[in-house]
């Protein structure tokens, strides 16, 4: 039986629970917006932006953190309070987003500002199965170690040859072969996630050319 899906938070409400409001500026951003609870003990919020269903995102992304090892958890925490972030309010930025870059790039999610924020292409997320979402939360996840331990690197370039051959493709194929993107798949499959079964499942069933329209 799956969990019952997350209640929504408004954004003041939030600020408020995390004992800033008096901050009129934090107010200001988060007042507009929802957030799906994934950890709050450690400030974990999914931003709803009205694209895709967060309500399952969510639930799917605590399934995931909880079965992170303990102490990777800890130094993933320990890492986003480390940074230069909303003092109280949100360790980490994860949202999802119906963004034409995803599909002009062919991912399915991005680790950014040197693991701040985790960014999920919402029109692939709704199509797979609850069964696979893990695996690649965790690997954005295992990114962010990466993060911590200064070993997140851009993606290597395709190489002559790869060009000659793949054309337009070389760029993708370079990325998801490069030390980076196997190292976090790695991780991920260390912490016990089905990595292979995931990127079979993707690769046979996501029509990148009949998705729904991208918001921007």
């Amino acid at each position: 039986m799956l969990a019952k899906s997350p209640k929504p938070i408004a954004g003041d409400e939030l600020v408020r629970r995390c004992g800033v409001l008096e901050n009129k500026e934090l107010l200001s951003r988060f007042s507009r917006r929802k957030y799906y609870p994934i950890a709050p003990k450690d400030l974990l919020y999914l931003c709803d932006f009205g694209d895709g269903n967060a309500a399952r995102f969510a639930r799917a992304f605590t399934r995931t953190w909880n079965r992170v090892p303990e102490g990777d958890r800890v130094r993933l925490t320990q890492y986003w309070k480390g940074l230069d972030t909303l003092p109280g309010v949100l360790g980490i930025q994860i949202c999802m987003e119906a963004n034409s870059k995803f599909r002009r790039k062919g991912l399915l999610a991005v680790c950014e500002a040197s693991g701040l924020e985790l960014k999920f292409y919402s029109h692939v997320i709704d199509l797979i199965p609850e069964r696979h979402l893990p695996a690649l939360i965790a690997h954005e996840l295992a990114h962010v170690l990466q993060a911590a331990t200064n070993e997140l690197k851009p993606a290597d370039k395709p190489t002559a040859e790869m060009t000659r051959i793949f054309g337009e493709f070389a760029d993708t194929l370079a990325y998801h072969q490069s030390e980076c993107e196997v190292g976090a798949d790695r991780v991920a499959a260390n912490w016990g996630f089905n990595i292979v079964a995931f990127n079979r499942w993707t690769s046979e069933n996501i029509d990148w050319e009949n998705l729904p329209k991208d918001r921007f």
